[in-house]
């Protein structure tokens, strides 16, 4: 999963993501790659009904989720969450190469 969207979604589910992303963004995107895998050019009815309703995600406070701070407070607990991550997996580097210099 390194290097792949499995990363991403310790600190978002594929929800979050698109909020962040914005619903506009998810429409135009998934519309293009509908356009490789299926017959029909349009991408699902649901994005379409939500960007259609002023559903843009974070932009306007209401996505797949209701934010009340344009997504600041989804944005700092995403940070947080990976910076916590970061420090682990730095923590776990500096053991193994004490393990690996002690033999």
């Amino acid at each position: 999963m390194k290097g792949s969207v499995g990363f991403k979604w310790f600190f978002c589910n594929p929800m979050e993501i698109q909020d962040l992303a914005g619903l506009e963004t998810t429409k135009a995107m998934v519309g293009k790659i509908m356009e490789d895998l299926s017959n029909t050019k349009e991408g699902p009815f649901f994005l379409t009904e939500m960007v259609g309703n002023d559903q843009h995600g974070i932009r306007t406070n209401q996505g797949f989720y209701k934010y009340d701070d344009y997504g600041e407070k989804a944005i700092y607990t995403r940070d947080d969450d990976f910076l916590d991550l970061l420090k682990l997996l730095n923590s776990k580097v500096d053991r193994d190469k004490l393990v690996a210099t002690s033999k």
